[in-house]
């Protein structure tokens, strides 16, 4: 259905914020200029190290137990939306939903395993950007909103 649409999501022909207003003349140049722009609209998340973080603990801790049970994972795992994105991990929502009844057990003890660590797998902490035209100039960067393909897998947790 995608394919028999007319709307074609290029992005091209942006402007570059050098002050002299050239244009971009390839994709690379587009992607730098759209990624420098989304970069000063949001901040980068600090981490915090160790002995920090035991000392922001507060004063009554209390331990919440969770538990990922296979069942639950299951009903999730069948009521994914088949005609989303794939993510930045290349598992595409229909492979999942497809093959749930097989993936429920090992994606239940992988969320219990994590959450118990405290450790995501890599790929879930890495998104795919796109950007997406909301109005005015196309050319102007500014224009464009980001979007993040995230892991659904993560999302399912």
């Amino acid at each position: 259905m995608r394919k028999l649409q007319n709307n074609k999501a290029e992005v091209r022909d942006l402007v570059i914020g050098n002050g002299n207003n050239s244009v971009t003349t390839c994709d690379a140049e587009a992607a730098q200029v759209l990624c420098d722009h989304f970069q000063q609209s949001f901040t980068i998340e600090k981490r915090v190290d160790d002995c920090m973080y035991d000392e922001m603990k507060p004063a009554c801790s209390f331990s919440l137990s969770v538990d990922f049970d296979y069942a639950v994972v299951l009903q999730k795992l069948q009521h994914l939306k088949t005609d989303k994105s794939l993510g930045p991990d290349g598992l595409h929502p229909m492979l999942l939903n497809c093959c749930a009844q097989e993936l429920c057990h090992p994606l239940s003890l992988i969320y219990q395993k994590s959450y118990d660590t405290g450790i995501l797998p890599e790929d879930w902490n890495t998104a795919s950007v796109c950007p997406i035209y909301k109005k005015g100039s196309r050319s102007d960067p500014g224009n464009y909103r980001p979007v993040s393909l995230t892991s659904i897998p993560c999302k399912v947790m």
